[in-house]
């Protein structure tokens, strides 16, 4: 799981360097890319959170919520 980001790219060196943490996920709000810093900013290793819900990484009171807002404003 996961997106592939040719590993010499230009995007895959910005996305690598940034300092601040990119999280990209798909139409059904699991993660499927994150940069170093997201790691550092949530402490969790980068293949604990792969293909999780995005909603890990929100306290409970927007995470009850946010697979609502989802499902309302995907295209």
């Amino acid at each position: 799981m996961g997106i592939d980001i040719e590993p010499n790219s230009l995007l895959k060196k910005l996305l690598f360097t940034l300092l601040d943490g990119v999280i990209i996920i798909d139409q059904r709000a699991a993660i499927v890319y994150v940069n170093p810093t997201v790691e550092l900013l949530f402490g969790y290793d980068t293949e604990e959170i792969i293909g999780k819900n995005i909603n890990i990484l929100m306290p409970q009171r927007y995470s009850t919520k946010h697979d609502k807002y989802i499902d309302k404003y995907a295209l």
